[in-house]
């Protein structure tokens, strides 16, 4: 099967099995023994019952759920040989319990990343990235919610497309020499100063956002380490399954040093315009990290 006929098959698991409730449509997509990385509830099944238990627990307390999928490509997705990549808006209302909180009635919007792998046109293997932390937030579980405005506007640049084997290195360049050697100046030369993290709009434009978010990370975590387990290229974008690990042995987030081991994942999308990461969007298992150092509220 080719990419394109992937990235459709995809796109049908937020379109119309989460959207429309068309569980049916699990059967035509993925094969019953397919692997979920995705750390489902207690008690829930293994393989695709999993899966469709879990879309009935999102249905039944988010009814009016609707997820939009990004435009990355013509054809929306990011793909690759046989992993393709989605990124979704989800929204809707809370009706009932979801992530431990009874229903609450407000409006949520938060956003996922998914990466899949096809054999014979058929999904095998699935990660995926939700942004619980948001979810909770806009729940009043746990302070932080603020309303999203705007996204910025994208940068415009004469684009210089790089190889497939360019974009996996400027990928391995961010992850190797500034998070993991903290050298803050290469995320100067490899962003465009006026990048853009759609996402996160409040962040400031060019690599000021990454290099602050370095400086706090490795000042909490002496250790902290990025490993890329995967990645995903499509001219103009790279993604990379991204695993972050440490120790907390230093002042983070007001939080004095506790000595916890950290473990999260997170999915990165970069878009490279002439040579520079232009945008970004990412979505990182936020509240894995504030349990492994017991932060609530």
């Amino acid at each position: 099967m080719s990419v394109t006929a992937n990235k459709a098959s995809f796109r049908k698991i937020a379109e119309r099995i989460y959207n429309r409730g068309e569980l049916q449509t699990a059967r035509a997509v993925m094969t019953s023994n397919y692997i979920e990385h995705v750390r489902l509830p207690p008690g829930f099944a293994t393989g695709r019952t999993g899966f469709e238990q879990f879309v009935q627990m999102w249905r039944a307390a988010v009814p009016d759920l609707t997820f939009t999928v990004t435009r990355f490509t013509p054809d929306f997705l990011i793909g690759e040989g046989d992993f393709v990549v989605e990124r979704v808006e989800g929204r809707g209302t809370h009706r009932g319990m979801l992530l431990g909180v009874p229903a609450t009635g407000r409006p949520l919007d938060w956003t996922e990343t998914h990466i899949g792998r096809y054999e014979n046109g058929m999904l095998v293997e699935h990660w995926g990235e939700i942004d619980k932390l948001r979810i909770l937030q806009a729940l009043g579980t746990v302070d932080g919610f603020v309303p999203r405005g705007p996204g910025p506007s994208p940068v415009v640049v004469d684009e210089r497309y790089l190889t497939s084997s360019q974009l996996r290195d400027l990928l391995a360049r961010l992850v190797e020499e500034v998070w993991n050697e903290g050298r803050l100046d290469v995320a100067d030369e490899i962003f465009h100063p006026r990048a853009t993290n759609p996402g996160a709009p409040e962040e400031p434009a060019g690599a000021a956002g990454v290099q602050a978010a370095v400086s706090a990370f490795r000042a909490g975590f002496s250790d902290y380490r990025v490993s890329i387990e995967g990645t995903v290229v499509e001219s103009p974008y790279v993604v990379g399954r991204l695993v972050r690990t440490g120790t907390h042995d230093g002042p983070f987030g007001g939080l004095a040093a506790t000595g916890r081991a950290i473990n999260y994942g997170e999915i990165l999308i970069l878009r490279v315009g002439n040579g520079q990461i232009v945008e970004s969007w990412s979505d990182a298992d936020m509240m894995a990290l504030m349990e492994q150092l017991e932060i609530t509220g």
